[in-house]
């Protein structure tokens, strides 16, 4: 918003300019008409261009990832959509997910440092709105990790279904999930909820090559109030906190201290 603000104040002192440039233009005699179209278009697709930006991030924060696409490049089936029933799962993920399970969300990226283009995919059972207790039996949302073979096939190199949390476990603000990113040799998972007390936890896991694994590398909690959300209480821990974690043992439900 501030950025826009921002924008918006910029282009006004840029029409502004513009229009006394084209007074004193005509006074003098010069002819800067088409100049000065071309600015002041410019600066209107500028602008259109930021608004759009700014509609299109909001909805795709706020629409559901389970409308992502999943596609492999590398082999000749391709889903249709996210729900894996066995009339649209493809082959080379049918030994990945077990049945009545969807995708929630997933992302491309190197997750090895081998070059190739692996999967990051998150599941979910299917009905877990309803069927989910977070204190009886929180239904878990298993965390994959695919890597790409050299001929193209999806390896399962690890999985954990403690890592991102159940769909009611965000409490007032309902399902906490946010979203997983792959940067570099590190993937990250973001979540959040809380009433009026609000929580945040991102989770960095980094891929180490002489162990051939993934570890915890970053454990980054937040808290806020509704009533002053600039005042946020952050707690970063690292391996130096809680030593090393495989990927594969980490448990978001139990306390890693």
């Amino acid at each position: 918003m501030r950025l826009l603000i921002s924008t918006f104040s910029d282009a006004a002192d840029r029409l502004f300019l513009i229009r006394t440039n084209k007074k004193d233009a005509e006074a003098t005699g010069l002819m800067a008409q088409n100049l000065i179209s071309r600015d002041s278009l410019l600066l209107v697709m500028q602008l259109c261009s930021l608004l759009c930006f700014s509609c299109v991030r909001k909805s795709q924060q706020a629409a559901s990832s389970e409308h992502q696409m999943i596609s492999a490049e590398s082999n000749a089936a391709t889903l249709a959509g996210n729900v894996l029933t066995h009339n649209e799962i493809a082959d080379w993920l049918a030994p990945f997910a077990a049945e009545n399970y969807s995708v929630l969300d997933s992302v491309r990226g190197d997750l090895n440092n081998d070059g190739l283009s692996d999967l990051l995919v998150v599941l979910r059972r299917n009905g877990e709105d309803t069927l989910s207790n977070v204190i009886e039996h929180p239904e878990k949302r298993p965390l994959l990790l695919l890597l790409r073979q050299q001929d193209g096939r999806l390896h399962l190199a690890a999985r954990n279904d403690h890592v991102v949390y159940c769909y009611d476990c965000g409490g007032v603000l309902g399902d906490p999930y946010g979203s997983i990113a792959i940067s570099g040799d590190s993937f990250t998972v973001e979540q959040y909820g809380g009433s009026a007390w609000r929580w945040s936890r991102t989770l960095t896991f980094r891929y180490f090559e002489q162990e051939e694994n993934w570890f915890l590398w970053r454990d980054l909690t937040g808290f806020y109030h509704t009533s002053d959300p600039q005042d946020i209480d952050l707690t970063l821990r690292t391996e130096q906190d809680f030593g090393k974690i495989k990927f594969a043992e980490f448990d978001i439900y139990q306390d890693q201290e």
